[in-house]
């Protein structure tokens, strides 16, 4: 069979200008096969051309080409092109920073913001506007100016120490240009007195008077009244937080007439809490004034700019999803046949590739209603592993960078708001404290529930194990501290707190059981975990302050300290009979130390124990390692 193949030319449909097959890069063809001109180099000016502008383009220097030094002209209708491709200038270069130059940038910032470092409003336009006056030869923009300041902060290009001497410097020039403006007002008397009507605004450098109606000023005050008289119950502490004044600039007018009616308001006052009052009233009637208002915040409103990774997102979503499904599955296993459900589990089913005409088809919903269960608890276990973990890393930095702000966030959890303080009350409760006898087992009673509820606190965060021990060592052991010497603590009143505490810490999986209890109080320095021990906290403390208070000259200090014949626990009238100690330590090998037969003198005993106490501890020695090696043929030592 014999098979010709004709060529007819290009398909129809195809787009003029398309590279034919073979033809290289160099030469085009329309759909007859005709030869078409090699494209021009396209030149463009803007985004896009505006069909309306009669406007032609500026030709480059360095476009010389022309329409003759290609291979053939355009076709007949072809569009012109118009477009002109942006090129690099090769004039700009991009501006090397150096450290005098950044210095300068500094310089000017401290001087627009009268050495402060957080920025005041409007501090992008008086920077860049003071940076070029200083600097006329400089040609950049305000953003520029703006982006490297914040660059020389965030990447700390200047160190503390140049920052300081750039603040230095600032401050004299503003005092010399203080001294000078005030040596000029008392050169040249004030042109005009302000009213309380009129309000002064700041524009381009120079005051300038704003006079404003009587009504309007009236309408002002009786507001700022209704502003004293709203706020003037309400706790400061509960109070809405002022934000921040958007438009400085704008609403120097509204400020200075603010100004004038507090003025007026604090005439003649010296209480602090009408002065407080005063300026917050004032705040919230610029900020209203100014089209703003006092922030009250939402606590159910969900922060959308959230930073948590996009894998999160979509697995929340879709465990939304998986419950949601279920949901409507379980509806309609249970014989909820309503338009809406029925129309969901069909496209449930759908997406499954279940046909829901079978006869079998229930079955097969109740195992994707248990699937789609199990994946929503599989995938919730993920997110719930990943927000402990988050939440750990930001406890223990809070806890490193700052343990007073860690703590007093533990402390506010169950803090209430502070009540207003009844004199009364108040002279009431300091009598009985004063007046009555102190009751030792109720005050102990109350200071071990105060320490167990910290060590709780603590103990349900996800710190460390050292930050948990470092965090109980500073927060809860002080809850106790400050009762010693003074609240009647026995022995077995110290052990049970130690013993509170390690079944608190067995509890929360911070203790085994079977670990030992002398590594849990040694010092992290020596292997152990650097507990204290509260009974031995509290013996030392006694021990100094009895030792502080027999040591004292003081009149005073020796007559309470004769008359106290237990009243305390230190019992600084009764004389303590003193008792030496003397160590006798021999080791498993027999071996001695040099002070063991001075310290047999001093006890007055025989040096005979020497001899028998090392044949007693070497063959008791001997008898352990037959034991352990199974060669045990002697009886044990009696």
């Amino acid at each position: 069979m014999n098979i010709s193949i004709v060529s007819q030319g290009s398909l129809p449909g195809v787009r003029q200008g398309m590279s034919g097959a073979g033809a290289g890069h160099d030469s085009m063809r329309d759909v007859g096969g005709r030869q078409l001109r090699r494209r021009a180099p396209v030149i463009q000016e803007s985004t896009a051309p505006n069909p309306n502008s009669n406007s032609q383009p500026n030709r480059g220097v360095d476009d010389t080409r022309r329409a003759e030094d290609y291979e053939a002209p355009l076709p007949q209708g072809s569009p012109a092109i118009r477009r002109r491709a942006a090129r690099r200038r090769e004039d700009t270069r991009r501006l090397k920073w150096t450290v005098e130059m950044n210095i300068e940038v500094m310089r000017t910032f401290y001087i627009i913001n009268h050495c402060r470092d957080e920025p005041l409003p409007g501090w992008r336009h008086l920077l860049h506007a003071e940076f070029l006056r200083r600097n006329p030869t400089f040609n950049i923009t305000e953003q520029n100016i703006v982006d490297r300041k914040n660059v020389i902060v965030r990447k700390r290009y200047l160190t503390d120490l140049q920052l300081q001497e750039v603040k230095r410097e600032v401050g004299q020039i503003i005092y010399q240009q203080e001294e000078f403006q005030i040596q000029l007002q008392e050169i040249q008397p004030p042109q005009r007195l302000i009213t309380p009507t009129s309000s002064p605004s700041r524009s381009g450098g120079r005051i300038s008077v704003v006079h404003l109606p009587e009504t309007q000023h009236e309408e002002r005050q009786e507001r700022f009244l209704q502003l004293v008289t709203h706020y003037e119950l309400i706790n400061p502490l509960n109070r809405p937080r002022i934000p921040k004044l958007r438009n400085a600039n704008k609403a120097r007018d509204i400020i200075s007439s603010a100004n004038s009616i507090l003025q007026q308001y604090l005439d003649g006052t010296n209480d602090l809490q009408k002065a407080h009052l005063g300026v917050y009233c004032a705040s919230a009637l610029i900020l209203e004034l100014n089209g703003q208002q006092v922030y009250t915040p939402n606590p159910n409103r969900r922060n959308k700019n959230s930073d948590a990774p996009m894998w999160r997102k979509r697995l929340e979503k879709n465990i939304d999803e998986h419950r949601a499904d279920a949901d409507v599955l379980n509806e309609f296993l249970a014989g909820n046949n309503s338009r809406r459900v029925m129309a969901k589990t069909q496209a449930i089913a759908r997406k499954a590739q279940i046909d829901l005409n079978n006869a079998d088809h229930r079955q097969q919903l109740l195992n994707l209603k248990d699937l789609l269960r199990q994946k929503a608890k599989a995938k919730g276990a993920r997110l719930r592993r990943y927000n402990k973990l988050t939440k750990r890393k930001q406890q223990n930095a809070v806890f490193e960078n700052n343990q007073k702000q860690f703590l007093r966030s533990l402390e506010k959890q169950d803090e209430e708001q502070p009540a207003e303080i009844d004199p009364a009350r108040f002279t009431t409760y300091w009598n009985s404290i004063w007046n009555g006898r102190i009751n030792h087992t109720q005050l102990k009673k109350d200071f071990q529930e105060k320490y167990k509820s910290r060590v709780t606190k603590l103990l349900n965060t996800l710190l460390s194990g050292g930050n948990l021990i470092k965090a109980i060592n500073s927060w809860a052991v002080p809850v106790l501290t400050y009762s010693f010497g003074i609240v009647k603590w026995s022995v077995t009143d110290l052990d049970e707190l130690d013993r509170l505490t390690r079944r608190l810490l067995t509890k929360f999986r911070q203790l085994h059981t079977n670990s030992s209890v002398i590594r849990l109080y040694l010092p992290r320095r020596r292997g152990g975990r650097g507990l204290l021990n509260i009974k031995n906290q509290c013996l030392n403390q006694e021990a100094s302050l009895r030792r502080k208070l027999l040591t004292n000259r003081d009149p005073l200090v020796t007559a309470i300290a004769r008359e106290d014949a237990g009243y305390t626990p230190l019992s600084l009238g009764c004389e303590l009979i003193p008792v030496d100690t003397y160590a006798l330590v021999i080791s498993a090998e027999g071996v001695m130390t040099t002070r063991f037969a001075k310290n047999i003198a001093a006890l007055g005993l025989s040096y005979n124990i020497i001899r028998n106490g090392q044949k007693a501890v070497v063959l008791q020695t001997c008898h352990i390692v037959r034991k352990v090696l199974g060669q045990d043929e002697f009886p044990p030592l009696a």
